[in-house]
């Protein structure tokens, strides 16, 4: 199912791009200085020859085809180390970065608790990569549960407002978790169906009660139909709030409560975890192709 959220969001992988980043970069910074060394004896030598034969000195065909067959060897290893990325050294930037991925898979793996098959009265149907679904029949009805998790990490108290920006760069950060914008499809086999996307909230928005989701939006779509641009979308924003309150209610009613969404959070940040760890063994693999 496709959620109402139309904003392209990146896949939660810039610690494993830094740490990538970080070993190629050493790997052309000790290739530059190789570079600049071998001209540098390269120039040192021609020199010392021109000075030599402007002197009027003599060289043996013995000593200048040494020197020329030493000079073409260091132009060769020259060019070589030039080349951008070449063979030799990817090898060795590869082995960098698989010995990398072997710890770091080793350290997620420890964080990482089995991702369950149900929360409350949802079965999980489909583990479509970023794109999870849970469903449940409620009397003639089918409810789905559609979650995107990429995009969705953040740390542990920052939506909660228990930290102001500059305490929490002094301070030590806390875990990473997953709140996911979700959408909730209702189909009672009408000739449409109602979507109803949800979101976390944090900080000043959390309600006084402690509930700490919202809708964000909601749209009704032809049975059948994936949503579309086309779809008009009524926003929360100018929503009647008695309208606001009947939907809130008819979430309730289907289980979309305070419970459940704490429970997906949980659900949705081990399964997140499990991804990355997928994601790192199938770079391991690619890498040691």
């Amino acid at each position: 199912m496709h959620s109402l959220h139309f904003k392209s969001e990146s896949f939660p992988c810039s610690r494993l791009f830094l740490a990538v980043s970080r070993v190629v970069r050493s790997e052309l910074v000790y290739r530059h200085l190789f570079s600049n060394m071998s001209r540098f004896l390269i120039r040192s030598a021609a020199n010392n020859l021109g000075k030599l034969f402007r002197r009027g000195g003599s060289v043996s065909l013995k000593s200048e085809g040494c020197l020329g067959a030493a000079c073409e060897n260091l132009m060769r290893c020259t060019s070589s180390m030039t080349q951008p990325l070449s063979r030799k050294f990817s090898t060795k930037v590869e082995k960098d970065l698989a010995k990398f991925l072997d710890e770091e898979m080793k350290n997620e793996e420890e964080l990482v608790d089995d991702v369950p098959q149900k929360i409350g009265e949802y079965k999980v149907q489909n583990l479509n990569d970023a794109n999870p679904e849970l469903t449940r029949t409620f009397r003639n009805e089918v409810i789905t549960v559609s979650i995107n998790i990429n995009g969705s990490l953040v740390t542990e108290g920052q939506m909660e407002g228990e930290q102001n920006q500059e305490e929490a760069n002094e301070e030590e950060q806390g875990d990473l978790v997953s709140k996911p914008t979700f959408t909730v499809e209702i189909n009672k086999g009408a000739d449409r169906n109602l979507f109803i996307e949800m979101t976390y909230l944090g900080g000043d928005d959390i309600t006084p009660e402690g509930r700490t989701y919202d809708i964000q939006m909601f749209a009704l779509v032809k049975n059948g139909e994936r949503l579309t641009a086309n779809d008009y979308l009524c926003d929360v924003d100018v929503m009647d709030e008695n309208l606001y309150g009947y939907l809130m209610e008819m979430l309730e009613e289907r289980g979309i409560d305070q419970k459940f969404v704490e429970e997906l959070q949980e659900w949705s940040t081990n399964y997140e975890k499990s991804k990355y760890i997928q994601v790192l063994k199938d770079l391991r693999s690619f890498v040691s192709h």
